[in-house]
């Protein structure tokens, strides 16, 4: 019995083996594009900014509503009621109600209730007020461009985000299938070095050697293997995913470098960078608030209407809907600020220094434009020579490894030749890896700098 209960639990073992190594080995693939469509509806900063939005249609109600009158209405309900037990005689006594004096006057106990109804309405236009209604309608359609234009400069950060992460990700997934390669070909130098020992074709030292160079591996393999699972979770933290998420990342595909030169990406990016956009118009903004503020010197006039109506009613009345006392008057304002103790030149002065420091910035942002566009480019360019260059190197490298092995087993090399070659070899398809996950970085950033996506062709 017990022996039965034993082989049912490791067949169960088995099957579970087996489904797990089925699930990994169809576990999905995403390529870099499909990370970047992910990341435009799950990035949570992007769902953000996304919410800003949403105030440009109240944004613009309120500008507008500026311009018509402000109606308040009311309605009220009082009761009242008096009870006065407590008189106050000429010579100063206080005497309690109800009181009999010697002479036969009589003073109750006195009470009195009373209701009252009434209800209002007011209704107040501002005719001028220096012009500020106006110049808070124009900068409330620039800041509706300004939300639109503050959504693109988030989504190219995002895609620069994710694009690092992508290829950071993508070279620790093949940082880690280097480290399995590695460690697969040290088992084999490992066997092959015990079988040469038996012949006497090596000496314990070398078996030794090989071991050693095992162990390393194996402990290689295992940081890989970490260091490949984080790079994973800060992927999913970037694209907006569930960090526990897991998926394999195709490879990336060669990139053709831009045709155009940097004069025309530069001048391209002056005109489609969403950030100088942003600037300038903030620049605008900041130019309608001084406007705004001189309008603080001119006059403020003002005209309102309130009518109301009320009714006082006996204790046995009820609360009336249609009071019958009616009040109604009008009124027209007009008040001119002389002197304000120099309030409104110091608010006038900071609106301006707001304004010329937009446009500082503003300038200073083009300049860096400028700059990030060249740096990109350059890099770009260099990053393909290099990468050129990198590719060359790994097939000799391979070439050489298969060399030193081949020796290896011919027992003309020692497992110093073969660790010697295997770290080239290494080390080759490292910076191989590295150049193609830079290049790819390389091209976000200069994305980034002109404000808009390039085209592989």
């Amino acid at each position: 019995m017990r022996f039965h209960i034993k082989l049912l639990i490791i067949l169960v073992k088995i099957i579970l083996i087996l489904l797990l190594a089925s699930s990994r080995s169809n576990a999905e693939s995403l390529s870099l594009d499909e990370c970047l469509n992910l990341s435009q509806e799950q990035n949570p900063s992007l769902q953000q900014a996304r919410l800003s939005l949403s105030l440009n249609t109240p944004a613009a109600r309120a500008a507008w509503g500026q311009f018509l009158p402000a109606v308040s209405v009311g309605y009220g309900m009082t009761q009242s009621a008096t009870k006065i037990r407590t008189y106050l005689t000429d010579d100063g006594r206080v005497i309690e109600l109800p009181f009999t004096f010697p002479n036969g006057e009589f003073i109750p106990i006195q009470e009195q209730k009373t209701r009252n109804s009434s209800y209002f309405i007011n209704a107040e236009e501002i005719l001028f007020n220096g012009g500020r209604n106006y110049f808070n309608l124009k900068n409330a359609k620039l800041n509706r461009e300004l939300r639109d234009k503050e959504l693109s400069v988030e989504e190219l950060n995002v895609r620069s985000a994710v694009t690092g992460a992508f290829c950071s990700a993508y070279a620790a997934q093949e940082g880690l299938n280097l480290a399995e390669e590695v460690l697969a070909q040290r088992q084999k130098l490992l066997e092959l070095a015990q079988v040469r020992l038996q012949t006497g074709s090596v000496t314990r030292r070398d078996v030794m050697q090989s071991e050693v160079d095992l162990g390393r591996a194996k402990n290689d393999s295992i940081a890989a293997g970490t260091h490949c699972r984080r790079a994973i979770e800060q992927l999913n933290l970037a694209i907006g995913l569930p960090v526990e998420s897991a998926y394999n990342l195709e490879p990336l595909s060669p990139l053709n470098l831009p045709q155009q030169s940097v004069k025309q990406l530069t001048s391209l990016a002056q005109d489609k960078n969403s950030e100088l956009a942003a600037a300038d118009l903030s620049a605008q903004i900041y130019g309608n608030n001084v406007r705004s503020a001189k309008g603080d010197y001119l006059p403020y006039i003002s005209a309102s209407i309130y009518h109301s109506r009320s009714e006082q009613s006996g204790t046995k009345n009820a609360f009336t809907l249609d009071p019958r006392n009616r009040s109604t008057y009008y009124r027209l304002d007009f008040s001119w600020s002389i002197f304000d103790r120099f309030t409104r030149s110091l608010r006038l002065q900071e609106a301006k220094v707001q304004q010329q420091r937009a446009l500082m910035q503003r300038n200073d942002l083009k300049r860096t434009v400028r700059q990030r566009v060249s740096s990109a480019w350059d890099k770009m360019h260099a990053l393909d020579s290099q990468l050129a260059v990198a590719e060359q190197n790994v097939e000799l490298a391979r070439v050489t490894l298969r060399f030193e092995e081949e020796r290896y087993r011919l027992g003309s090399a020692t497992t110093l030749d073969i660790g010697a070659a295997q770290v080239s070899y290494i080390q080759a398809r490292q910076d191989k890896i590295n150049l193609q996950t830079e290049i790819y970085i390389a091209r976000a950033e200069l994305e980034q700098a002109i404000g808009m996506a390039l085209n592989d062709e």
